[in-house]
């Protein structure tokens, strides 16, 4: 049987070319927030997210922020080969430490065109970021899910890994699944971002993106943390 690669899905990489400037002001960002970090539910506090706020929406981060955005909107219209009319605009952005025994678990970004991650802090010992595609086993999906169990290893039903350098920021289509293996060195330390086009039409339907205000924001989660709104019952 003749097999044929087709609707192949791009990872773009960009060096950032001032990285020891990013790096310097993510570990001054940790020192100050560290205790307001919250825990991965997949782990036993190896993986902590600081995501109470979009940390590239602070003043010091404006450089960053704004070159992160020229790079996915080169990736969306160079890469992707779409017409980005206005932009693209960063609606979040989470600093993720991880240590020693830590793991993300699959996943992909809702609300999000364009995911972006920064490898803040990243060496040999780190564990690298895999893709992979739909297996059908998503948790929770608000669409139909037809799903068949796996006989052979191929490579159109296994992952890829990609391994970064520090400083690398890796930007790809949100609806791609990804998450990293067992991490085996502690601070392996990245930032998240999720990135949309600020216009978002076809000329005939659309609407305009905007940033949360950081009221918008705490409204959510104070609400999500006293079990007002929720994402799913409770299992246990």
């Amino acid at each position: 049987m003749e097999v044929l690669e087709i609707l192949p899905q791009p990872l773009g990489i960009e060096p950032c070319p001032f990285h020891d400037e990013v790096k310097a002001l993510v570990k001054k960002e940790i020192a100050l927030n560290m205790m307001v970090g919250e825990d991965n539910p997949n782990n036993d506090g190896e993986l902590i997210h600081i995501d109470d706020y979009s940390v590239l929406d602070k003043p010091e981060f404006h450089k960053f922020r704004t070159w992160i955005e020229e790079q996915c909107a080169i990736f969306l219209e160079h890469v992707m080969g779409e017409y980005v009319q206005d932009g693209v605009i960063v609606t979040d952005s989470w600093i993720n430490i991880c240590d020693k025994g830590g793991f993300a678990a699959p996943h992909y970004h809702t609300n999000s065109y364009v995911t972006a991650l920064y490898y803040v802090n990243f060496n040999e010992n780190h564990t690298p970021t895999y893709f992979a595609k739909t297996t059908g086993v998503q948790i929770y999906p608000n669409t139909a899910n037809l799903t068949l169990p796996h006989t052979n290893n191929t490579r159109f039903n296994q992952m890829d890994e990609v391994r970064p350098n520090e400083g690398d920021l890796f930007m790809w289509p949100s609806t791609i699944i990804h998450g990293f293996k067992t991490n085996n060195e502690d601070n392996r330390i990245t930032l998240a971002v999720n990135v949309m086009p600020k216009l978002m039409t076809n000329g005939d339907y659309g609407w305009k993106v905007e940033r949360l205000s950081n009221e918008d924001r705490t409204q959510v989660i104070d609400k999500r943390r006293t079990n007002k709104i929720w994402f799913r019952p409770d299992f246990e």
